[in-house]
C-alpha cells in the first residue's frame, strides 16, 4: 500500500533538483519522518467533531437540578449514572409524553444545550394540592412548579382571584421556603412513590 510519504518521495525523484546533492540531502530527510507522522494529516480531517453540551438534569428527591457536560454522541442511558442518580430507571424530556429509548444517543433524542431532563422512576407524577380542601391531578414529570401552580389557582383547582394569585405560593408540607417555579414536579417525588403534596399557602407566611 502507497503511503502519502511515497508519494512525496516519488516527486522528489523526478525532480530535475533531486539529481544534485540537494535532491539527496531532502530524500533523506523525507525518509527519516515517519509513517506514523504522516498519518494524523489524512485521519485527523476524516474524525467527526464531537459535540459536547451542558444540560440541566432533574432527579426524583433532589429539588435542584445539577448542571452536566456530556457528549452528544452518549446514549441517553448513561444519563441515570451521572451523578445522584438516586436509581433511577427512566428519562423524559418536557416535548415527549413517553420515556426516552436509552439507547439513541443524546442528540438523537432531541435533547439540545441546557434543555431539562428528567430521571426517575414514575412516568406520571400524582400531585394533591391542599387549599380549603383537596385537589388533585395528574402530570407529566418535567412540568415545572409554574404550570402545577396556574392549574391549582385556575378554573380546575380553586378558582382564585388575580389578586389571591399573587399572594400565594406552592409548597411542600412543613418546609421552610417556597418552590421556586421552575422546579420539577417530578423531583419532588420520594423513594417509591409517584405522588406528590403540596399547600397552596399565602406567600407572607415565608417571609420575614
Amino acid at each position: 500500500m502507497h503511503t502519502d510519504q511515497d508519494a512525496v518521495l516519488a516527486a522528489v525523484d523526478v525532480q530535475p533538483s533531486a539529481a544534485g546533492g540537494e535532491g539527496r540531502v531532502l530524500r533523506a530527510i523525507l525518509e527519516a519522518v515517519s509513517s506514523e507522522a504522516m498519518k494524523p494529516w489524512s485521519s485527523v480531517c476524516l474524525q467527526p467533531a464531537r459535540e459536547f453540551m451542558e444540560i440541566y438534569v432533574h432527579t426524583a428527591g433532589s429539588e435542584e437540578p445539577e448542571l452536566i457536560e456530556i457528549d452528544g454522541a452518549a446514549l441517553v442511558r448513561e444519563l441515570l449514572v451521572i451523578g445522584q442518580g438516586q436509581g433511577a430507571e427512566l428519562v423524559m424530556i418536557e416535548a415527549v409524553a413517553e420515556p426516552i429509548d436509552l439507547d439513541i444517543t443524546i442528540e438523537e433524542a432531541g435533547i439540545r444545550r441546557r434543555d431539562h431532563v428528567h430521571r426517575g422512576r414514575c412516568r406520571r407524577i400524582d400531585v394533591r394540592v391542599r387549599y380549603n380542601g383537596d385537589k388533585s391531578h395528574e402530570f407529566h414529570p418535567v412540568a415545572t412548579i409554574r404550570k402545577v401552580f396556574e392549574w391549582a389557582t385556575g378554573s380546575g383547582g380553586f378558582n382564585l382571584t388575580p389578586e389571591q394569585k399573587a399572594e400565594h405560593v406552592l409548597a411542600v408540607p412543613g418546609a421552610d421556603h417556597f418552590l421556586d417555579w421552575e422546579v420539577r414536579i417530578g423531583s419532588l417525588a420520594t423513594a417509591g412513590s409517584c405522588d406528590v403534596v403540596l399547600d397552596l399557602a399565602p406567600k407572607s407566611r415565608f417571609e420575614g
